[in-house]
């Protein structure tokens, strides 16, 4: 189920499809960091990564409907011309709703890629799920995740100000952690800042380099 809500994020062309792309994999993973019995730990992270998802997905879904509302429609292409190009009768009329809907957006895409600040949930719930699972939420969701950034493009210096804190934030946590879970935790928050500085830049090249960077993430890890 992991692997197919990825699957379906990559090829997802509207908003509904994103969300339950999103929440497949989720749900998921949610059992699988919570499965190790006996483990007070393993029922922490599985809890924490199911109660901070719930209330990422609600903001998505909060932003989803704002800029649905807005646009009239809830294909990716047409929110993306409201949240980039700033033109159409949508926009002139939505006063402070396109740029709210828009970071409740990519706020919430960025909770579910582990980027600054929206990090706290990574360490701890990487440290108390089993192994295979770490592993699981390391790679497998952010690639799809990723993708969909890739087709919104920077949103009002949102990816900006996630670049920034990602590479700090990823760099000095890791300086004094002792255990190897919390140190790749923290080590996928700053490859993710890396990563958004080149969706953050927005030309062809830098979104390719990021995609490479990406490749080469998923392969090391």
């Amino acid at each position: 189920m992991v692997a197919l809500g990825s699957v379906l994020l990559v090829s997802a062309s509207n908003w509904l499809s994103v969300y339950l792309a999103i929440e497949l994999p989720t749900l998921s993973l949610f059992i699988l960091a919570a499965k190790k019995r006996g483990s007070g730990y393993s029922a922490e992270s599985g809890l924490k990564y199911f109660v901070l998802g719930a209330l990422s997905s609600g903001l998505f879904l909060f932003g989803c409907a704002l800029l649905c509302g807005l646009t009239g429609g809830t294909s990716i292409p047409c929110i993306d011309l409201v949240l980039n190009q700033g033109g159409g009768q949508a926009l002139n009329t939505s006063g402070v709703m396109t740029p709210i809907g828009g970071l409740l957006l990519t706020g919430a895409l960025l909770f579910k890629l582990s980027a600054a600040p929206f990090h706290m949930w990574a360490p701890d719930v990487y440290d108390g799920a089993p192994t295979t699972t770490t592993a699981l939420l390391a790679i497998v969701p952010k690639v799809g995740i990723f993708s969909i950034l890739v087709s919104i493009g920077p949103v009002a210096n949102v990816l900006l100000i996630g670049t920034i804190f990602s590479m700090i934030v990823g760099a000095l946590g890791a300086l004094n952690q002792t255990k190897i879970k919390r140190l790749l935790a923290y080590s996928g928050i700053a490859h993710m800042g890396f990563v958004l500085w080149g969706i953050e830049m927005g030309s062809f090249e830098s979104v390719q380099a990021s995609l490479i960077y990406m490749i080469l993430y998923v392969t090391m890890s």
